[in-house]
């Protein structure tokens, strides 16, 4: 599996916080990790395979990180928690 046919699967998570401006950049080096191993293990299940390192600047290059000040649910049903 070459990267690129990695990356044409999107993926967004969407947190609910209340920080801004700098507040946004702790918040996000907080949670990288589990959110680098949710994607790792999305991708492939055997761990031993993963990137042994796997820094805050490495998950930027590999993931695009966007802030978004509000989201719009356009669908009629609930939002599920999953």
């Amino acid at each position: 599996v070459c990267m690129s046919q990695i990356f044409q699967n999107g993926c967004t998570k969407i947190f609910r916080t209340r920080t801004t401006g700098s507040k946004n950049f702790s918040f996000r080096k907080t949670i990288f990790p589990e959110i680098f191993e949710d994607e790792l293990n999305a991708w492939w299940t055997k761990e031993e395979d993963w990137p042994k390192t796997r820094t805050y600047e490495i998950f930027k290059k590999w993931f695009e990180i966007s802030i978004a000040p509000l989201i719009y649910d356009t669908e009629k049903g609930d939002i599920i928690k999953e």
